[in-house]
């Protein structure tokens, strides 16, 4: 009944928009979990060990599917590519960088990726930036400003400007990531492709710990190992699967706006659980984001690529 209600297009945009807020939430626990003295790349590992049983399940079951698409030579390369574009490189860059910054300077960082989606998708595919797109996307980043374009960086602590370049260079990864996942996801299905690409990634990540600091399992306190627990499921399972089936609704371009949403919901968390305060003009911009979304929820549909 409620498939018939809501279009295609409007649901891929809901998808999009849960996932980027539970995508935002990652910046919560992580600023939670560097309060124990935990090494990134131990949280890293300690996020895979928690998700990526549930990916290998459903690599397997939709592997066995009688309908499935035969993967070629190519596709399993382009998957180990965005693998480690989308959550290896982009998420060691994310994790280190948040070291040095607020969880609030993160997002607003980290969601400059649908401009950059926008540019690179009309750079490599030649796509058409349309009206729309542009209206959406002035909103949202005007409203983003608003919301964490004030936020004080003391000049003086370099540490800041180095947590801030590794996240803009993890926020670039990102996108491409973004970008490509638009072209092999109508081919293998969103599902699928969300289990391969993250089995990959765990790869790597599995590799550049072992490598750093050889085969010893660190020791993780109890509180820990809940905030693992809620990196694996929370912010990395759920969301992947929605990011995925989002691009496939309405392709790489409108799912990075719409996830635009995500730092305002950042804003919202770290002012619960960090102590990071929201004034009235972060709340106007709040505003702005949202009708940016509703913009492209009204008069976007022409365009899902």
């Amino acid at each position: 009944m409620i498939n018939h209600l809501i279009s295609p297009f409007t649901k891929g945009l809901i998808f999009a928009v849960i996932g980027a807020v539970m995508f935002s939430s990652k910046a919560i626990f992580i600023k939670l979990s560097y309060i124990e003295n935990v090494h990134f790349m131990a949280l890293l590992l300690l996020r895979g060990l928690f998700s990526i049983p549930i990916f290998l399940g459903i690599a397997i079951f939709e592997g066995r599917k009688k309908d499935r698409y035969r993967l070629k030579k190519m596709d399993i390369f382009m998957m180990l590519l965005l693998g480690f574009l989308g959550y290896y490189l982009s998420s060691v860059l994310d994790f280190y960088g948040l070291q040095f910054i607020p969880a609030s300077l993160e997002r607003v960082i980290l969601y400059v990726y649908p401009t950059m989606v926008i540019c690179f998708a009309a750079l490599f595919f030649k796509r058409r930036v349309t009206f729309f797109q542009i209206v959406s996307l002035v909103l949202t980043y005007v409203g983003l400003v608003f919301v964490l374009g004030f936020q004080p960086i003391n000049s003086s602590n370099l540490f800041i400007y180095k947590g801030v370049g590794f996240v803009f260079l993890s926020t670039v990864s990102y996108a491409l990531f973004v970008l490509f996942s638009g072209e092999i996801i109508p081919r293998v299905g969103p599902v699928r492709f969300t289990a391969l690409v993250m089995i990959f990634s765990y790869a790597f990540i599995f590799c550049h710990y072992f490598i750093s600091f050889g085969f010893l399992f660190p020791y993780f306190s109890y509180k820990v190992i809940i905030l693992g627990l809620c990196l694996g499921i929370i912010c990395t399972v759920i969301p992947t699967l929605f990011l995925s089936q989002a691009i496939f609704l309405v392709g790489s371009s409108n799912t990075a706006l719409a996830g635009a949403i995500g730092p305002i919901s950042t804003v919202i968390l770290a002012y619960f659980f960090l102590g990071e305060n929201i004034d009235s003009i972060q709340f106007f911009g709040i505003a702005l984001v949202l009708m940016g979304v509703g913009v492209l929820n009204s008069f976007g549909k022409k365009s899902v690529n």
